[in-house]
């Protein structure tokens, strides 16, 4: 909800800025059409700017809480402009050149919000988890969960349900990273008690450190939700050991 309620702010921001700000006559347009109107322009730069979570400055010389008149637009001084310019090509290839081709009435239409979700880097909440378990520890990444989760919760730019700790627990299970995959899944299952899956990952995770009592206990939680022959055949072979 935060995140939507931050898009409402910016879109009231610029419907109040109003087109006044804005040249009529715009240079140095690269990719964008220089016949483009002031309201097509300034629809591309709500999209970027929705899509990305970011404002003008991002892109162009400027300072937050200057007008748009004191901008210098033309500049092509930030690097973040020209990877702009890049990305707009890309977006419009796959749109003009390859959805196309899948031969249907109303082809389909990828925009920046599509990849970016309104992160200035599109990454999902796997990749962040795994960069940060390698350069700062699991506690860093459980804390890191935890303020992405309070940050963006009921928003769309992460994906907060189970299956991603659960892919990413059982990546660093399957490479012997078995302490920190406990760890994971335990956070997971504060979130998603109900996780047959979670309970699953956690009871293999444990029986491989040795935990047999603790390991049958979360497979006899797993074979609870989700009754599950695979799981029972699991329990016996672990009781068995």
């Amino acid at each position: 909800m935060k995140n939507l309620f931050l898009f409402a702010i910016m879109i009231l921001f610029f419907t109040t800025l109003g087109n006044a700000q804005i040249p009529d006559k715009f240079e140095n347009l690269q990719v964008l059409p220089k016949e483009i109107s002031k309201r097509e322009l300034m629809g591309n730069m709500k999209s970027f700017a929705l899509g990305l979570g970011v404002r003008c400055q991002f892109c162009h010389v400027g300072e937050e809480g200057q007008p748009l008149s004191e901008f210098d637009f033309v500049s092509d001084e930030k690097e973040t402009k020209k990877k702009a310019r890049v990305m707009i090509q890309m977006r419009d290839a796959i749109n003009n050149q390859h959805l196309t081709q899948l031969g249907e009435e109303n082809a389909l239409q990828v925009n920046c919000v599509t990849c970016h979700h309104g992160q200035e880097e599109p990454k999902t909440i796997e990749l962040v988890m795994n960069e940060t378990i390698e350069k700062g520890g699991i506690e860093s990444a459980t804390q890191k969960y935890r303020e992405l989760r309070e940050k963006h919760y009921g928003g769309f730019t992460y994906n907060f349900q189970a299956r991603p700790l659960e892919r990413v627990s059982q990546s660093l299970a399957g490479s012997g990273k078995v302490d920190e995959a406990i760890a994971l899944l335990k956070l997971n299952l504060e979130f998603h008690p109900e996780s047959f899956m979670s309970h699953y990952s956690l009871g293999e995770a444990l029986a491989m450190k040795g935990d047999k009592e603790a390991a049958v206990k979360s497979l006899e939680k797993a074979y609870e939700i989700m009754p599950n022959p695979r799981i029972k055949k699991k329990i016996e072979e672990i009781s068995k050991k």
